[in-house]
């Protein structure tokens, strides 16, 4: 029972567009707002009725009505090319976005995040559409600026950081996909944009500032106009004895409680600074052990209420994981594009990645040392060998990719 899930929970969608939702006095100069345009054109009627056609067709059910020009019998590449086709313009808005300084502001209603999800599916989608024509340059570009997209999503707050660091590990795991049929030029154009990428403070350093801002605002408004309480979970026993503790507060312990909720937030931002003053390869080193953040029954005190309604914030690792996990990926990206150039320059494969780079700024943060790189009999396998945590890092498609969680 997250205390600032229970302000979301009593605000209500505003009616209208994303945009109008999210940012209700755009300017024109903000790239987020163009990503909430592209929002828009997919929350339409025909873009949810395909996705539901093509869904149901691919999971073996009856899709009903097909689009026009579609049919049962329509292949993957006819389908994706459709949708392209319809709603592909969604993501020269998403471009349009990326030249722009992006800021969400700050509405509290994540209500574009799902849409999000959609324009990164289509980005993939047109990517596909593209390499099967054979226009290569095209379907590099979508992607490249799926991955930015990605990269400036997951600035706004934590939900925004894990959605974000999704976004780019799709793009990131299509580019690679196809990364023998790179040209050159494409091999420059990934790199360079890579670069730029990497050269920016990590997404997480700057969502880390907003979500405190963003959480501490949200605490002052709860407890001067909200209510504390909400529905008892017959299954979460920790909500169901928090709630009474909470009724039965005086107003005097609701101000101690406010206070204690307050410095127990500030205390959680003071630690995911200073992991974030370290090495990217140690910001999973400090994660707390299960039985330092758990709940113990009965709350006694009202540090134990403060510690109960906090309990559904994200966890330092949900937040730390995904980001070191994207940050190295990148790193992967370009130093794929590099080993792909000097192909084409040598007509060869490295024999070892010091014929590519000695760029120390590529080594594997991780483990401080030069990524894994070995020649195979029909091409080469490069990972980060990452941490005990995260386990070997590479851009395969994803087997099992943490999961993004929505509140």
């Amino acid at each position: 029972m997250n205390i600032l899930l229970v302000l979301l929970a009593a605000l209500t969608p505003q009616a209208g567009s994303l945009l109008q939702q999210v940012i209700p006095q755009p300017t024109g100069d903000n790239g987020y707002e163009e990503y909430l345009r592209a929002a828009d054109a997919v929350s339409t009627k025909a873009f949810k009725e395909f996705k539901q056609w093509n869904s149901a067709l691919d999971g073996g059910s009856s899709p009903g009505q097909a689009p026009s020009g579609l049919s049962e019998t329509s292949t993957p590449l006819e389908r994706k090319g459709y949708e392209v086709r319809t709603f592909g313009s969604a993501l020269k808005l998403i471009a349009a976005g990326n030249a722009k300084p992006t800021e969400r502001g700050a509405n509290a209603l994540m209500v574009e995040f799902s849409r999000f999800n959609d324009l990164t599916n289509l980005g993939v989608d047109s990517a596909y559409v593209s390499f099967a024509k054979g226009d290569w340059k095209a379907g590099v570009d979508v992607l490249l600026e799926v991955l930015a997209f990605g990269n400036n999503v997951g600035r706004e707050y934590a939900i925004g950081l894990l959605i974000g660091s999704n976004i780019m590990r799709k793009a990131l795991v299509a580019l690679c996909e196809h990364k023998s049929q790179w040209s050159a030029a494409d091999c420059e154009r990934i790199a360079n944009r890579v670069g730029n990428l990497l050269a920016k403070p990590s997404p997480i350093h700057i969502a880390i500032e907003r979500e405190e801002r963003f959480e501490l605002k949200n605490v002052e408004a709860l407890f001067s106009e909200g209510s504390l309480v909400t529905p008892d979970d017959p299954d979460d026993k920790v909500g169901i004895e928090l709630n009474a503790r909470l009724k039965s507060l005086t107003q005097a312990e609701r101000g101690q409680l406010k206070t204690l909720v307050l410095d127990r937030i500030k205390a959680m931002f003071v630690e995911h600074k200073a992991r974030l003053q370290k090495p990217e390869g140690e910001w999973l080193s400090l994660s707390p052990k299960p039985e330092e953040t758990a709940i113990k029954l009965p709350l006694k005190t009202l540090d134990d209420v403060a510690r109960a309604q906090l309990k559904d914030l994200y966890p330092s690792e949900e937040l730390f994981d995904p980001a070191l996990r994207t940050r190295t990926q990148l790193r992967l990206l370009k130093l794929h594009a590099e080993i792909q150039k000097f192909r084409w320059q040598h007509g060869r494969l490295p024999a070892q990645l010091g014929e590519v780079t000695s760029d120390p700024g590529e080594v594997d943060p991780i483990t401080g040392e030069a990524c894994s790189y070995q020649q195979q009999p029909h091409g080469y396998k490069l990972v980060s060998k990452g941490t005990r945590q995260t386990g070997e890092i590479d851009l395969s498609p994803p087997k099992a990719q943490p999961k993004v969680r929505f509140n």
